[in-house]
């Protein structure tokens, strides 16, 4: 007879340990699922609010470059407006098509398949470590384009042919190039405290991640002590 109710004893232990466990995994899919799609929504926001910064600084070239062509009076002023209508049509065409593909990715967070949250918060790690190395990329031209203005700028005060031309072609790259490092840089912050953010979401939760996903997609995760 003890033996029967030690035996039923286990067994109800067993029960319970295997239901509560059960009861944790459904807990932390939740919150894994809940984590991913705050992660992307505000990945995805602040890279729309970005992009309609960069669309306002571009309408704003377009505006201001219009205003300085038309004038006669100052030819390096009327040549830097020609570069800032150029540059302003190019800003403006490359924030319409990311806010187009923003808008798309915001429709499509409802359709996270479930079961697949721990996957899809290690795709939101991939997704904003590639922005990031993308932005950096951006940070090396914007160098090399202020770079470029400052030798237009010299060159045409130091006897090129038609010197006020190149002046103000430079100084049109010049204050477009300052912008763009300014912008990017600041994009470059903002995406390292999301990445430190879904990183540190992703330590405790480990445990639930397949073994081998991560290299797979490519990520990387930085361990503090």
């Amino acid at each position: 007879m003890k033996n029967v109710l030690f035996i039923t004893g286990l067994l109800l232990i067993c029960v319970l340990h295997i239901n509560g466990a059960s009861a944790q995994s459904t807990f932390n899919a939740a919150s894994v699922g809940h984590a991913a799609k705050a992660f992307s929504q505000q990945r995805l926001e602040a890279q729309r609010s970005a992009m309609w910064i960069l669309g306002a600084w571009a309408g704003v070239s377009i505006a201001s470059g219009i205003g300085l062509a038309l004038q006669n009076n100052t030819v390096p002023l009327r040549y830097a407006g020609y570069q800032n209508i150029g540059w302003g049509a190019v800003n403006a065409a490359l924030a319409g098509v990311a806010l187009v593909g923003i808008a798309n990715q915001l429709a499509a967070l409802d359709a996270m398949s479930a079961g697949k949250e721990s996957m899809f918060l290690l795709k939101e790690l991939g997704e904003e470590q590639a922005f990031s190395k993308v932005l950096l990329i951006n940070v090396g031209l914007d160098v090399g384009y202020m770079l470029v203005g400052s030798a237009l700028m010299y060159g045409g005060r130091n006897g090129l042919n038609r010197g006020d031309e190149f002046f103000g072609s430079g100084l049109g790259v010049l204050v477009q190039g300052a912008f763009l490092l300014a912008f990017d840089i600041w994009q470059v912050v903002l995406s390292s405290r999301r990445v430190e953010a879904v990183e540190q979401t992703l330590y405790p939760l480990v445990s639930l991640l397949p073994a081998a996903p991560m290299s797979q997609l490519g990520l990387t995760m930085r361990v503090s002590f």
